[in-house]
């Protein structure tokens, strides 16, 4: 691991820390943590199995408000802000649960909120495909569309003002379980599957731009070739785009998958974003098991969190044909299988979220350098 030294983790007669030793925060829930979202300032939401939400103000323990008797697992949550200020709190939350998603108002004086309390209720699968649900939810930057993927293996839109629902023409064949929009790409959608798939879309026709098989770039650090070898398919687990246009996609194989062709500054901007581009593409073997979760916490600075529980903290280093340099790593302390993580941004914590002991919920906010 590459050591580093800043003013935050040097004392005077120690050895600079190049990981975090203990969480800044542990936080307990009954049910098992499934999903996260942050918004800044500094607003953290988690989601559980037993379909409860809290919502906390990090390094502060207190619930500030909390959703209750959703009547399913939370699969995916969503903040949003009014209008288009940075920095604003949060005044809304999505929340998905089974095949539907509901929108709350967070500015209610009401502390505890509860399904007949949703501002909006969105069915987005019909009643006839009871074995589907969602799995993953996101807004466009312009807070105009969301979309969402499916166990089914598709991928569809929701234009808000007018709740018109449509889907992709192609889709995954097998789960879909993350997407994500593409910033600055106004129409633009990029999703990954358990058919070891990521597909890009322009959402308001409906077409599929570009496709990429995980299975296509071998690893490409300097280990052993005999250690990539994986009992498990790359199926992608997670993804996130960064602001820079670089996209991360996370799989059961142990591989983090960077897609470098998107990237924004020193060329040309394209007529449609290019991440999927196989010759502009790298996959690093980073853990023995399953990544779960994938977070940018700077344009090039990537988190991971494998099933596990082993967090860790990645930078693309441009300088060397964009190698993967890991800058700390820790393990989670109460989380023995890890569901979700969640950057806090400038805050500079990072959540992690999954189950614990006995079934019961755990969400670990650590801070580390970088």
């Amino acid at each position: 691991m590459s050591e580093i030294t800043t003013a935050s983790n040097v004392d005077a007669g120690r050895s600079p820390r190049t990981e975090p030793e203990l969480p800044l925060l542990t936080l307990e829930a009954s049910s098992p943590i499934t999903s996260l979202a942050t918004a800044h300032p500094s607003y953290l939401a988690a989601g559980s199995e037993d379909g409860t939400v809290r919502i906390y103000a990090p390094p502060q323990p207190k619930v500030v408000k909390a959703i209750r008797r959703l009547g399913g697992e939370v699969s995916s949550l969503v903040f949003c802000t009014k209008g288009k200020q940075d920095g604003r709190p949060p005044s809304t939350l999505w929340v998905v649960c089974e095949n539907s998603a509901l929108c709350f108002n967070l500015e209610s004086d009401s502390l505890i909120l509860d399904k007949g309390g949703a501002m909006v209720n969105l069915r987005l699968l019909e009643p006839s495909t009871e074995d589907d649900v969602v799995n993953k939810l996101a807004i466009n930057p312009a807070q105009t569309h969301l979309a969402y993927s499916c166990d089914s293996g598709i991928v569809g839109i929701v234009e808000l003002k007018s709740k018109s629902n449509t889907r992709m023409k192609a889709g995954h064949a097998n789960v879909c379980d993350t997407l994500s929009f593409i910033p600055d790409r106004p129409r633009e959608l990029v999703s990954g599957g358990y058919d070891k798939a990521l597909l890009h879309f322009d959402y308001l026709q409906g077409v599929k731009l570009s496709q990429f098989d995980l299975t296509d770039v071998p690893a490409s650090n300097d280990e052993d070739p005999q250690s990539n070898v994986s009992l498990s398919p790359p199926l992608c687990h997670a993804l996130a785009v960064s602001p820079a246009g670089i996209i991360a996609a996370a799989t059961a194989s142990g591989h983090l998958w960077v897609g470098l062709g998107g990237k924004k500054g020193g060329k040309k901007k394209a007529r449609k974003w290019e991440g999927l581009k196989p010759d502009e593409a790298k996959s690093f073997k980073i853990a023995e098991g399953p990544v779960v979760a994938v977070a940018f916490r700077a344009p090039e600075a990537v988190l991971t969190v494998t099933l596990s529980g082993s967090l860790a903290l990645h930078t693309l280093n441009s300088s060397d044909d964009y190698s993967l340099q890991k800058v700390w790593s820790t393990a989670t302390k109460k989380v023995v299988k890890a569901n979700a993580v969640a950057s806090g941004g400038d805050t500079g914590w990072v959540a992690v979220g999954g189950a614990g002991s006995a079934n019961k919920g755990y969400v670990e906010v650590w801070t580390g350098p970088g």
